[in-house]
């Protein structure tokens, strides 16, 4: 399956580069045209690095997010059950 994608964008807030004679955007807002999921393209102005962002959120990512706070939040609870509160009680372990 062969992904084409039609990308229309929008430039805002414009910086003029004085050593290269350039236009460079401080933020772009790109859509694309053969899907329903918007799409922003976030370029750095100094370094010229660009990347697509989804603004859209799908079941992996709801799934990805349930599994790390799970793991964080199980995390925090053996932190506190092996460390913290063994020192606050006194326990002896034998």
């Amino acid at each position: 399956m062969e992904n084409n994608f039609e990308i229309s964008c929008e430039y805002f807030d414009p910086v003029y580069s004085t050593t290269t004679d350039i236009w460079n955007y401080q933020k772009i807002i790109c859509f694309g045209t053969s899907t329903d999921q918007i799409i922003e393209k976030i370029e750095n102005a100094s370094t010229g690095s660009e990347f697509y962002v989804s603004k859209t959120i799908n079941y992996g990512d709801i799934l990805i997010s349930f599994f790390l706070l799970l793991f964080v939040v199980f995390g925090a609870f053996k932190f506190l059950v092996d460390f913290v509160i063994p020192k606050f009680m006194n326990f002896k372990r034998s």
